[in-house]
């Protein structure tokens, strides 16, 4: 492994793991896969001696980053696969995982379907064309063409090639765009 760089964020996991003891550290690196429990490991294995300023830094901004985060701690689809495969497996996980998204994006935009298709158009003019498209690819064929007429001509292009070329999207962009229109 090459010399560790003490901005790298694997030293500072590696002079964190070293700063919090064995009880601590062992818990936290329950959480990894094998190929970050390696590396971490292999950092911690090179690591010589930390200074206290260094030590106490490393700390502080561990320290900041879980305040930061607590405030901002979500779930999604993300944490519903990694607690699905822990629970019944990756294997079957994955397949519920696929039967949950599935149902969550049949009934995603459920307020769009019931709105007045040129406030939807007025709401969704000043979106990215690209998000307009994933939108409007959730809604009846009617509804969509409906709110693309309402849409300014030169976005109707826009719009109209990316529904085009659109692939299946993730569902955690669809639940981003849904909280962000409600």
């Amino acid at each position: 492994m090459a010399e560790l760089n003490e901005s790298s964020g694997l030293y500072k996991a590696a002079v964190l793991l070293l700063c919090l003891g064995v009880e601590r550290s062992s818990k936290i690196l329950q959480y990894l896969g094998e190929s970050e429990l390696e590396r971490v490991l292999m950092a911690v294995s090179e690591i010589g001696t930390v200074s206290q300023e260094t030590r106490a830094e490393i700390m502080q901004e561990a320290l900041a980053l879980s305040m930061a985060s607590a405030n901002l701690m979500m779930g999604g689809v993300e944490y519903s696969r990694q607690l699905l495969a822990r629970a019944v497996g990756p294997r079957r996980g994955a397949e519920i995982l696929e039967r949950i998204s599935a149902s969550q994006q049949l009934s995603s935009f459920e307020i769009l379907r019931s709105a007045d298709p040129a406030q939807v158009a007025n709401l969704l003019a000043e979106e990215h064309p690209q998000t307009i498209a994933l939108v409007l690819s959730y809604l009846e064929a009617k509804l969509a063409a409906d709110i693309m007429t309402h849409l300014p001509p030169e976005l109707q292009v826009e719009v109209t090639l990316r529904l085009a070329k659109m692939d299946r999207v993730s569902p955690n962009v669809v639940d981003v765009i849904e909280r962000g229109l409600k």
